[in-house]
């Protein structure tokens, strides 16, 4: 399984969950006031950073695939197994012999199950959810956002994780629910705002509607906010990584330069 540092890639023939010691998320989430929550983000954001460097998109980033260790101040990003590359990463990989073995796994599972490949429910942005065939690295700063969120309102989930792939038994092979898509677009309107969500399903091709008395904001969460000592910038920097339109989007980097320029 590879894992991911802020050195480079490795691999590890054997579990990682035995050899790296690291605090689980609920652990995280009780003990941390705002000062511990930039340095975790921070690991993560540096992380990220690095990984699109190499313009790989992870993809399915999520508390679980991030190994944090509290008391170092220390985090892995773990499991590759939907990352993708982009074109331009074949050619920088194409330089680095020693990066062969990596890029060719990743290669083998994008020409198996394609690309756009779903996440983990409740981390995939909408451009993902809707299947929209351009998609970036942006995934994975969306997915960023919403686990800044989580720590900062100290909730273990945002999204009730309903599958929006179930099996078909005609048709086998997994099939989009309907049902609980319209599930997820409401709880996602009551994220950001039903307006939001209307407009964004628009430009890729989808009419919603939802309730009239359904008047949401993303500012209504801020009084919400549950760390102690938090400050006004990281409910900006939540903001932008959280837009629904991926070309609003910050990229990872500028999350990166944010959490570190706060140090």
């Amino acid at each position: 399984m590879p894992f991911l540092t802020t050195k480079g890639f490795c691999w590890l023939a054997y579990k990682i969950y035995e050899l790296i010691e690291f605090d689980t998320f609920r652990q995280c989430l009780d003990a941390f006031d705002f000062h511990d929550s930039v340095d975790y983000l921070l690991s993560l954001a540096r992380c990220l950073h690095v990984l699109h460097s190499y313009d790989i998109s992870h993809r399915d980033v999520k508390p679980s695939n991030f190994l944090y260790r509290t008391s170092r101040k220390k985090g892995f990003i773990i499991d590759f197994s939907l990352c993708e590359l982009s074109p331009k990463a074949l050619t920088t990989f194409a330089h680095l012999p020693a990066k062969k073995q990596f890029v060719e796994r990743i290669l083998r599972v994008q020409e198996r199950i394609g690309r756009n490949k779903f996440g983990t429910e409740g981390y995939m942005p909408l451009e993902t959810v809707l299947m929209e065939e351009r998609q970036s690295n942006k995934v994975d700063v969306w997915a960023f956002g919403i686990i800044c969120l989580q720590i900062f309102l100290k909730k273990n989930f945002l999204f009730c994780p309903l599958p929006l792939m179930v099996p078909d038994q005609e048709a086998k092979k997994p099939v989009k629910s309907e049902n609980n898509l319209a599930h997820f677009l409401i709880q996602l309107a009551a994220l950001v705002g039903p307006a939001e969500v209307k407009k964004h399903c628009g430009k890729l091709g989808y009419f919603v509607s939802f309730p009239s008395g359904m008047n949401s904001e993303f500012d209504m969460l801020r009084p919400m906010v549950a760390v102690a000592g938090f400050e006004d910038w990281a409910w900006d920097l939540v903001k932008k990584c959280l837009a629904l339109d991926a070309e609003s989007r910050c990229s990872m980097f500028e999350a990166y330069k944010v959490l570190e320029e706060k140090m």
